[in-house]
């Protein structure tokens, strides 16, 4: 029988961590091809319940790994070595029925709009967020946390690495297949910080935070190694950046894209820039404006345009 015809393994809650790290036993191992199921957290663990909550709620940002966005693993995959790459493709993101939103003093890119943190507490109801004062809008469910656990020192599940973890890319929906770098034995995949809408550049600090169920498929794609997570769908492939800098982050995401289209397409470099500038768009996954949080980004190309097979395919 195919690993992906066998039931689900199930991550609970209970296995919240707050960081990626190699050390961390597997809470379950699979094998490659296999369907797992990570119940996941809101950002504040379940303490905010009302409004009223958010300043009892909030996190100790002075700890070396702040009880703030938990990821849910890690999942070893049987097999997965360094140098490897794993691909997860998102199968189904169910939501909770109670989320959050919140304003911060010192998060986000307009600040001082607040004297002291403001939160609103926001329902979903089937496929609507019932925002209040009669806005009701469709949801947009997507994934902000999924890494793989780094060699060497740990980082705070809170933070985006170079192997992922709270990258806040807007593009990790349904149907989107996610590569991960492998830097650690039986890869340790996390999953957390479920949304249900969130815009690119995530401006306020916080979305949607609302707790969740994700379903993923996880493949192991020997001896493929990449230095940093990479995105695709049916629409469009994206490399990632991260950096302390727009710039910083930008110049490794479109530098990724230009050595994948070269590769792929078996044309130049300088061509393979060419393109990136001509039908590339450069997107802002996260921007916090709060240091330690690095900001993220992503390029994407139209992989129709370009006649890009999936990259697990090449």
């Amino acid at each position: 029988m195919d690993s992906s015809e066998l039931a689900p393994a199930v991550l609970g809650a209970e296995a919240t961590k707050f960081s990626y790290d190699a050390r961390h036993a597997a809470v379950v191992q699979v094998q490659p091809g296999s369907i797992v199921r990570f119940q996941t957290l809101d950002a504040r663990c379940g303490r905010m319940k009302s409004p009223e909550d958010v300043l009892s709620s909030a996190p100790d940002w002075s700890r070396e790994f702040p009880e703030v966005d938990p990821a849910t693993g890690p999942a070893g995959i049987i097999g997965a070595e360094p140098g490897d790459t794993l691909k997860i493709t998102v199968q189904r993101i169910d939501l909770g029925a109670l989320g959050f939103v919140i304003v911060k003093t010192d998060m986000g890119i307009v600040r001082g709009l607040v004297a002291t943190p403001v939160a609103k507490m926001v329902h979903v109801s089937g496929d609507r967020i019932q925002f209040g004062n009669g806005i009701a809008l469709p949801i947009r469910p997507m994934i902000g946390i999924i890494g793989t656990a780094p060699a060497g020192v740990p980082v705070a599940s809170a933070y985006v690495h170079r192997c992922g973890g709270n990258m806040d890319n807007n593009r990790i929906r349904v149907g989107a297949s996610v590569y991960l770098p492998v830097e650690a034995p039986l890869g340790l995949l996390y999953v957390g910080d479920v949304h249900a809408a969130m815009g690119d550049g995530e401006v306020c600090g916080l979305a949607v935070e609302i707790p969740g169920s994700v379903l993923v498929r996880i493949d192991l794609l020997r001896r493929r190694h990449i230095e940093y997570p990479m995105v695709e769908d049916e629409e469009v492939f994206a490399t990632t950046g991260i950096g302390d800098t727009f710039y910083e982050a930008a110049e490794i995401a479109v530098s990724q894209m230009i050595r994948r289209l070269s590769a792929s397409l078996q044309i130049s470099a300088p061509e393979a820039y060419m393109l990136v500038s001509c039908y590339g768009d450069l997107r802002i996954n996260q921007a916090c404006n709060c240091l330690p949080i690095r900001l993220g980004v992503r390029v994407e190309v139209p992989r129709q345009i370009l006649g890009l097979e999936p990259w697990s395919s090449l």
